[in-house]
C-alpha cells in the first residue's frame, strides 16, 4: 500500500468520524475501505458488557487485534473450543481474521471455557473481550 492511499484512508476515517454516516465503502484502486460506525445503543452495551465481564469470570481473554472473529478455521469444521472444555495455555481456542491474515487467539492460561462474548464473524476491536477461561485449583500453580 503506498502512503498516499494510507493517509487518503486515514482522511476519510476522521471525516467519518465527524459525518452523520453510519457505512462507508470504498475501493481506490487496489485498496478498499469498508468502515461502519457502532449506534450509541451498541457502545454503551458494550462498555457495561465489558465491565460486568470482569466481575463475571475469572479471566476474560481480549482480542489481540481488530478483525473478524471465528471460532473454526472454515463453517463448516468444528469449533477449536466449546463452553466448559478444558484448555491449555497454548490451546487455540479462536481466530481474528485481518486481509486474509488470520492469528490464533490462544487460551494463555490453563483452565475451562466459561463463555464466549464475541459471536462467529463478528468484528472485534482491539482488547474487546472475547471469551473467558476459569482457572481451577489443579491448575494454579502453588508456591511454597
Amino acid at each position: 500500500m503506498e502512503s498516499r492511499d494510507l493517509s487518503d484512508a486515514i482522511s476519510l476515517i476522521k471525516w467519518m468520524k465527524q459525518s452523520n454516516l453510519d457505512v462507508l465503502y470504498l475501493r481506490m484502486g487496489e485498496m478498499t475501505l469498508d468502515l461502519k460506525r457502532y449506534a450509541e445503543e451498541e457502545r454503551k452495551t458494550d462498555t457495561g458488557s465489558a465491565e460486568n465481564i470482569k466481575q463475571q469470570s475469572e479471566k476474560p481473554i481480549l482480542s489481540p487485534r481488530l478483525g473478524i472473529f471465528f471460532r473454526s478455521a472454515k463453517p463448516q469444521d468444528r469449533p477449536f473450543a466449546e463452553i466448559g472444555q478444558r484448555v491449555q495455555a497454548d490451546d487455540c481456542v479462536c481466530l481474528i481474521s485481518v486481509l486474509d491474515q488470520r492469528c490464533c487467539v490462544t487460551a494463555g492460561v490453563q483452565g475451562r471455557i466459561t463463555e464466549f462474548f464475541a459471536q462467529e464473524g463478528q468484528l472485534v476491536e482491539f482488547k474487546q473481550p472475547i471469551f473467558a477461561i476459569k482457572g481451577e485449583e489443579s491448575d494454579e500453580i502453588k508456591q511454597p
